[in-house]
């Protein structure tokens, strides 16, 4: 493990530690996107293929998957572009900040 996502790791966790929002499928779905960012060394957004993720992420359910990946991206956990028809999902970790307030 890369000291990069050693970092984004401990400061998903401690960010989550206060975040009622997130639950054990927000978690395995950010953990299985840190990996595929760290195989990329963190270069820009990766493409993703739901299917792997979801199978990383232990999520069978597309439904269950769209909709954590959309609130990951909309608690600024992640940054997300959807695909349209046959190009992957453009995925970018960000460093999680909590807002205070």
């Amino acid at each position: 493990m890369g000291m990069r996502q050693i970092i984004l790791q401990s400061a998903f966790y401690k960010t989550i530690e206060s975040d009622q929002r997130i639950s054990s499928t927000h978690i395995s779905l950010y953990m299985a996107l840190l990996h595929e960012c760290s195989k990329s060394h963190f270069q820009g957004p990766i493409v993703i293929d739901r299917s792997e993720i979801m199978k990383k992420a232990k999520i069978s359910s597309r439904v269950t998957y769209n909709k954590r990946i959309k609130e990951l991206h909309e608690y600024k956990y992640i940054e997300y572009q959807p695909s349209f028809k046959y190009r992957g999902s453009l995925v970018n970790i960000r460093i999680p900040v909590r807002d205070v307030g």
